[in-house]
């Protein structure tokens, strides 16, 4: 849920003047984008509704307004959007910033302040407080306000999905001529987002990768040029300057160190442009976190996550080009893209040929041995126990190779039977291909899931290949979570529930509908009921329960250390990111 964000705009006219019109359409052509729903998300900043002020105010009518407004953003932990426009003589805003960005409950202050008084001075640095600020005389007034009002309202092709200050800066600067004066004391959180991106999706789809540093570069250039950092407007092509300029100075450490930072950044930057230019396909979150070594939060920009992969290398590899490579090397396999020309023109860019070559190979001799997939489902099941009918798949890089219908006995014995039957003949097939055959996957309803354990193969829950009427959206909540579980980083990411937890079914589903579990579920206790079962399955993919006895600490422990196999005396339905895009495919295929 995205947090709470309170918009308060003062328009402040000059006592006894003329009215300017000009103050008023910038206030309000501010105003209108930062409130919209789809660029600033922005709420009214007063209790009472307001988000405008209009009107001739003093200075001390201008610090109680604001006052009122933080006072209000505290009451609700929200981040405070305040504009300042206008007649700003005798307000003190380094103090009024800093005591609002200081208030406990404050997420964030972000301040725009387009004045003509000339009195008005920057605040010092705060953690949380981020200021974009112009001065100029009194007649050409607001190029910032009404710049950065176009810049929003249009967005920005070559822009992150979040703009925040540092960018909207550059983009004034470029496009607007304003004279900016003083940008961007903020922290990197969370809650120091300007606007949302308009421009966003349609660069994606043009292929445009953002084209200046983000988040986290600029971070690590901070760090690395201290009196030399600005800020602002690191574009590949001042990156390059700065790396040619410091290539001329002394080898200091830290000059080496700036210089490491600065080429990880170029080689970052050009990796950004192929990603978004080639393997589009393959930039799903869910992707992402598969072949990032880091961790991927929801929503994040290519740009950012490529960013922190180059700059989170290990530091025996001397640079971030190997992994790199593996990273890309893995997004293109996702994409089916291995062959494509353009990596490797890539990595003859980057001087990354050795390490791409040494990815490509170890990507492809991971993949081979998983080449043949069988599937066997009991779905045709019309009692929810032993079906009549087996239906069989056998893929082969997901390529269909077999589709089958098989009739059995309705009976354990009976099924069993015919599934020793299908797994014999497809490892025949298999060695035929020379191709192992090494996933095996048995769909099965959920009373069958609870006790059954067929020899040599995974379970998997069949009622996502046939979803029951009015439960189509199991399968996008489901990859929801297991995207929750990729990303999680330390033990295993599992929620235990015991009887007290379960022994209410309809409170329960009122917990799973509202996201209070968003991890696997370990029950403490063997045996769950059915209906249980199918509850949890319907909003989690991977279950585990106990196999004969209450779960203790050597099982959670065994659990915490081996989460990728499930240890011994723990039975689980795993469904994962495979098993849902061939449900995903069969649903697809049964509308057609």
């Amino acid at each position: 849920m995205t947090a709470r964000r309170h918009l308060l705009v003062v328009a402040a006219q000059r006592p006894a003047m003329p009215r300017l019109d000009q103050l008023d359409r910038a206030a309000r052509a501010l105003h209108d984008v930062l409130a919209h729903d789809e660029i600033g998300a922005c709420a009214p900043g007063l209790a009472d509704g307001r988000a405008l002020l209009e009107g001739e105010f003093t200075a001390e009518h201008v610090r109680e307004i604001v006052a009122v407004a933080v006072t209000h953003a505290a009451r609700e932990k929200a981040t405070l959007v305040v504009a300042l426009l206008g007649e700003l003589t005798g307000v003190d805003v380094p103090k009024l910033l800093n005591r609002a960005a200081s208030r406990h409950g404050v997420r964030g202050v972000l301040a725009i302040v387009d004045t003509w008084s000339p009195d008005v001075l920057s605040p010092a640095r705060q953690p949380r407080l981020g200021l974009m600020m112009t001065s100029s005389d009194y007649q050409n007034a607001f190029r910032l306000t009404f710049g950065l009002s176009r810049l929003l309202e249009n967005g920005i092709l070559e822009a992150r999905r979040n703009l925040d200050i540092p960018a909207m800066v550059t983009e004034v600067r470029a496009v607007e001529g304003a004279d900016v004066v003083d940008i961007a004391h903020q922290d990197d959180s969370e809650a120091f987002w300007l606007a949302r991106n308009r421009g966003y999706s349609l660069g994606y789809q043009l292929g445009r990768a953002p084209s200046v540093v983000g988040r986290p570069g600029r971070a690590e250039l901070a760090v690395a040029l201290k009196d030399r950092f600005d800020g602002v407007d690191y574009t590949p092509e001042r990156l390059y300057e700065l790396w040619q300029k410091l290539g001329r100075e002394p080898r200091t450490p830290a000059v080496l160190r700036a210089t490491h930072v600065l080429d990880t950044l170029l080689v970052a930057a050009r990796t950004s442009s192929l990603l978004h230019r080639v393997l589009t396909g393959a930039l799903s979150t869910s992707r992402l976190r598969r072949a990032a070594p880091v961790a991927v939060a929801d929503g994040e920009d290519v740009a950012d996550v490529v960013e922190r992969v180059a700059l989170e290398h290990p530091a025996v590899e001397g640079s971030c080009r190997a992994q790199l490579a593996r990273f890309v090397v893995k997004l293109a396999a996702f994409d089916n893209r291995l062959d494509d020309p353009q990596l490797l023109e890539w990595a003859q860019a980057v001087s990354a040929v050795k390490a791409f070559k040494e990815a490509e190979k170890a990507e492809l001799e991971r993949r081979e041995p998983r080449r043949l997939w069988l599937i066997v489902s009991l779905h045709a099941s019309t009692t929810g126990l032993w079906p009549e009918e087996l239906e069989t798949w056998l893929l082969r890089d997901g390529v269909l190779e077999t589709h089958d219908r098989l009739s059995c006995e309705p009976t354990k014995a009976g099924v069993e039977l015919v599934l020793t039957d299908v797994i014999t003949k497809a490892g025949k097939h298999a060695s035929e291909l020379r191709t192992p055959l090494k996933r095996v996957d048995v769909a099965a309803p959920t009373e069958l899931l609870v006790h059954w354990k067929p020899d040599n193969a995974t379970l998997r829950w069949s009622d996502r290949l046939s979803p029951p009427r009015g439960h189509k959206w199991m399968l996008v909540t489901a990859r929801r979570c297991l995207d929750n579980i990729n990303f999680f980083a330390g033990g295993a990411p599992v929620d235990w529930l015991d009887e007290q937890d379960t022994r209410d079914l309809a409170g329960l589903v009122r917990k799973l509908a509202s996201g209070d579990y968003e991890r696997a579920i370990a029950l403490k206790r063997p045996d769950p009921d059915p209906r249980l079962l199918w509850t949890l399955l319907t909003h989690i993919p991977v279950v585990l329960w106990p196999e004969s006895v209450a779960a203790d600490r050597r099982l959670r422990r065994a659990l915490d250390e081996g989460w990728d196999s499930v240890p011994d005396g723990l039975r689980a339905v795993w469904d994962d990111e495979e098993w849902l895009d061939f449900c995903q495919r069969y649903q697809r295929g049964t509308r057609s």
